[in-house]
């Protein structure tokens, strides 16, 4: 039975219904060609940005208690020693809060190994920046000043370029997702 031997009120209906047949599977690529580009914007949203935000301000909190101990050394007011010494607590504090965040952002095992080699690097940089107060504490600024100038500085630097490297895992990352999503986009 061919098409042509249907009646033209019959041949109009299938035809429409291929139509609208047609239109609802675009519908339905297009829903899903906008639900992966959601997804991939969530992703940006939910955890790239916050991760560079997480670890900026991990990054200026160690700056803060690294300008804080050079002053322990600078000046020697006893009342600004002891303000410093509790900046440098609270910061700590506020350290520990973005850590804790960013530790629940990471999802891949290469952000895993880099935020393990900071966490291993900050925790040698307070244990001489510790060594530091303590010399502070004792008017042992000589002492202080090798740790600092030594030991100390060596371990910060490293910990910045881990700091810069986990920044830019997070923004190739987020700009990969943008990419992607923008690439559906384009597509749909």
């Amino acid at each position: 039975m061919s098409i042509r031997s249907l009646n033209i009120a019959p041949r109009a209906g299938l035809r429409f219904g291929l139509l609208a047949l047609m239109v609802f599977a675009l519908g339905g690529l297009a829903l899903q060609q906008m639900a992966n580009m959601r997804e991939q914007s969530s992703q940006v949203e939910t955890n790239w940005l916050p991760s560079v935000m997480a670890v900026g301000d991990m990054s200026q909190d160690l700056l803060r208690v690294r300008a804080l101990t050079l002053r322990l050394l600078i000046n020697r007011d006893p009342l600004v020693l002891a303000q410093n010494e509790q900046k440098i607590i609270d910061i700590k504090n506020g350290l520990h809060a973005a850590q804790s965040l960013y530790q629940g952002l990471i999802v891949l095992p290469e952000e895993t190994v880099l935020f393990d080699r900071f966490k291993t690097e900050q925790q040698q940089y307070l244990q001489r920046q510790e060594q530091v107060m303590a010399f502070s504490r004792q008017n042992q600024l000589e002492d202080a000043i090798k740790v600092a100038n030594g030991e100390m500085n060596h371990v910060a630097d490293e910990m910045a370029g881990t700091l810069r490297e986990l920044v830019n895992l997070n923004k190739v990352n987020a700009n990969q997702a943008a990419t992607l999503a923008q690439h559906m986009f384009s597509q749909s």
